[in-house]
């Protein structure tokens, strides 16, 4: 009997794990993950998630994708078009009335979220992802003369410092050099 109580009250529990499944699921941060999938809400999800899921988007997402318009929009791609409702949902005119109310959303967004990064630099306003901002006007991609013959002298400095002082701990190395035939290097 004890056995029989335990295996009952174990499918009991597995059967609410299993009704609780999807509810957890559907949670603001399923919205968010869903649209950073593939751009597209596949899932149905309430009101009350998409709104808590636009309070969620990270930064880079939300900078980087369309999910913000996607979720506040009701779906964005396909399920766009199915979402404006009405006997007509199907239709091409239903569907580019939604593509239209979507590009709205969208536009709309992404001016705000510009407004938001850009600061005033005086009296000019400085978006910091305008690669204008850090370009100065007197850089090149070289190096100056001076500065690699400058470079090209340390180097041969160093080079005969260090041969000199290799020269002096150690005297083997000093009469290989001196050993050393120039005549066979020569053609």
């Amino acid at each position: 009997m004890n056995n029989r109580l335990r295996n009952l009250l174990m499918s009991l529990a597995a059967f609410a794990v299993l009704a609780l499944a999807p509810t957890a699921a559907a949670s603001p941060d399923a919205v968010v993950r869903d649209c950073a999938e593939d751009g597209t809400l596949d899932g149905s999800y309430s009101e009350a998630d998409k709104r808590a899921a636009l309070g969620r988007i990270p930064a880079d997402l939300d900078e980087y994708s369309d999910c913000r318009a996607i979720i506040a929009g009701g779906g964005g791609g396909k399920a766009s078009a199915n979402s404006v409702g009405g006997p007509a949902a199907g239709t091409p005119a239903a569907k580019k009335a939604a593509s239209r109310r979507l590009a709205k959303i969208r536009a709309v967004l992404r001016t705000k979220a510009r407004q938001k990064r850009e600061k005033e630099l005086g009296a000019r306003s400085v978006d910091p992802r305008d690669a204008g901002v850090f370009r100065a006007s007197n850089t090149a991609n070289g190096m100056p003369l001076q500065m690699t013959l400058a470079l090209i002298a340390l180097t041969i400095l160093a080079l005969a410092a260090g041969l000199l002082a290799l020269q002096r701990r150690n005297p083997a190395f000093a009469d290989a050099i001196r050993r050393v035939d120039l005549k066979r290097f020569r053609r």
